[in-house]
């Protein structure tokens, strides 16, 4: 068998190995360029109103993909670094998985609470106030204050409100990162 300028002696099962490894490369170089030529590569991100996204990309919700199933995006991971903390620092990767991120604290990602293409609301994050009140304290209006009528030098708070986290308008989408070519 000659490949290039080199010349050696391989057995036949040793030719099958080393023919399926050339065409398995090319097939996933010629993938790649494809998938270049089309604008997207792994690691790239997109948004969309897909209920779930095509199969060479995986949401941003925090699974961990096997090494083994997605061997280019892990290559990827483990090069990956934002000139400080690595894949693994931010997110996991490890011998045998890495771990994709979970954004959806972050980019309001439709999930199981939130259905694509719906719009959120701002609102605040619960809370309530403590009153003190000193001996020249008039009070008008209404408030809703726990407790009784405090008198001069006592304290009070009102009842809580809001909801579990400070929020900003916005709408769900989902986002998801390119794993395979």
């Amino acid at each position: 068998m000659q490949i290039g300028d080199l010349s050696f002696n391989a057995s036949a099962e040793q030719q099958l190995l080393i023919a399926a490894f050339v065409q398995e490369t090319i097939q996933r170089e010629v993938s790649k360029a494809i998938a270049k030529a089309k604008g997207f590569e792994i690691g790239d991100l997109k948004f969309g109103l897909w209920l779930e996204p095509d199969d060479d990309w995986r949401l941003l919700n925090g699974d961990t993909l096997q090494r083994s199933d997605f061997l280019d995006f892990w290559e990827w991971a483990n090069d990956w670094n934002n000139g400080v903390e690595s894949w693994g620092d931010l997110f996991g990767i490890d011998e045998t998985s890495v771990t994709l991120p979970n954004e959806s604290d972050f980019v309001r990602i439709a999930n199981g609470s939130r259905r694509v293409g719906t719009f959120q609301e701002d609102g605040v994050k619960r809370h309530k106030h403590r009153i003190e009140r000193d001996g020249a304290y008039t009070h008008t209006g209404q408030y809703n204050i726990r407790g009784s009528n405090p008198s001069a030098g006592q304290a009070f708070e009102t009842e809580e409100t809001g909801g579990d986290e400070n929020l900003v308008k916005n709408r769900a989408y989902q986002l998801a990162i390119r794993v395979k070519l």
